[in-house]
């Protein structure tokens, strides 16, 4: 009979009747056999499938860019859905890492980054911001990390501010 320990599965190969042999699992293939006897002798029968285990997701913070006077835009990447896939991604930001501000999740797959642009926010001022990924198992937070808004946009000579912000 197969035995399972800990994440290990050792099962005993053995066929009835005619004396043949199993055919061990493949390394991505687990099928524990269920053994009964049948009208000519023993069948085997490998309908189970083992689940794998299942973990939060885990997520990267990576640098804000196309930092301006009142936008910029948050990055981060999905490292690993942890075995759910797609997972909600996210930012929190604020102007503490109390945070106080998220935008809406996209999903996405392991591997996957996800930018979202930021607007509104006030000029010359440093912001706090960490990804997030949350899957039906928990939610994960990436490191924190800074980024601080322009005290103003260089762009063409004699322009309002306003009209610049607008311009991006």
């Amino acid at each position: 009979m197969p035995a399972i320990t800990d994440t290990e599965v050792n099962p005993t190969y053995v066929a009835g009747g005619g004396g043949g042999r199993v055919a061990p699992p493949t390394e991505t293939e687990i099928n524990p056999a269920f053994f009964g006897e049948g009208g000519g002798g023993w069948n085997v029968f490998t309908d189970t499938e083992i689940n794998p285990v299942l973990a939060a997701p885990e997520v990267t913070t990576d640098p804000a860019t196309a930092v301006r006077a009142t936008k910029t835009t948050l990055n981060g990447t999905l490292d690993s859905g942890g075995g759910i896939q797609p997972c909600d991604c996210g930012f929190e930001w604020g102007e503490t890492d109390a945070y106080g501000n998220t935008t809406p999740t996209e999903r996405k797959e392991t591997g996957d980054s996800f930018p979202q642009m930021v607007t509104g926010l006030d000029r010359d001022q440093t912001y706090h911001f960490r990804a997030l990924a949350a899957s039906g198992i928990g939610t994960a937070y990436g490191d924190d990390q800074t980024f601080t808004t322009l005290a103003e946009d260089k762009g063409i000579a004699g322009l309002p501010p306003a009209l610049m912000d607008l311009l991006g």
